[in-house]
């Protein structure tokens, strides 16, 4: 029952059949869809597709309207990981994974590593800009090491560049930085 089809449609329990539901359209009343493991999505999909009772239902409310492509979810997921400093496994997490499908069961869930994929890219992206901006520039640009703590009390060592962009407003950019071992 995880499609998202099935928004579309109430569920009551067959009585005689353990795990096993009847779906009536919520929009026509049409009841000739079972709900089991061994019966798939595609019937109540043609359904909701010619469904006559959904198409003027939209007419009538064009907010329910509602696009939801799920690679600009997976980008906005990962840019919010990365703002945040959120670990990558929380796109794993029970509970986080509940409460989305609540908010829009069109949702399919990812793994860390899809996640770490477009983290990457995202981080590409960036360069690639960064590279972009030191290529159109006119002025100098100054470079600084600093050595900072994390709230871990680990170590970092950083490289920042430092220039002025063509309105004159300093601007800064982390160019890399590495972890720095403690002296023992």
């Amino acid at each position: 029952m995880r499609a998202a089809v099935w928004v579309h449609f109430t569920f009551t329990k067959l009585s005689d059949v353990k795990g096993e539901y009847e779906a009536n359209c919520k929009y026509c009343n049409n009841t000739h869809y079972k709900v089991t493991s061994r019966y798939g999505t595609s019937n109540a999909k043609r359904h909701i597709d010619n469904c006559a009772a959904y198409k003027t239902f939209l007419a009538q409310n064009p907010s329910h309207v509602t696009t939801f492509d799920q690679r600009v979810f997976v980008r906005m997921f990962a840019e919010a990981i990365m703002y945040h400093s959120y670990p990558c496994s929380m796109v794993e997490h029970v509970k986080l994974r509940e409460m989305l499908s609540y908010l829009n069961p069109q949702v399919r869930h990812v793994t860390r590593n899809t996640i770490l994929r477009y983290c990457w890219l995202e981080h590409l992206r960036l360069k690639s800009i960064l590279h972009e901006t030191f290529s159109h520039l006119n002025n100098r640009v100054c470079f600084t090491c600093d050595c900072w703590f994390a709230c871990t009390t680990r170590g970092f060592l950083t490289l920042t560049a430092h220039f002025t962009d063509s309105n004159w407003s300093l601007k800064s950019r982390i160019l890399n930085f590495r972890y720095f071992h403690p002296a023992p």
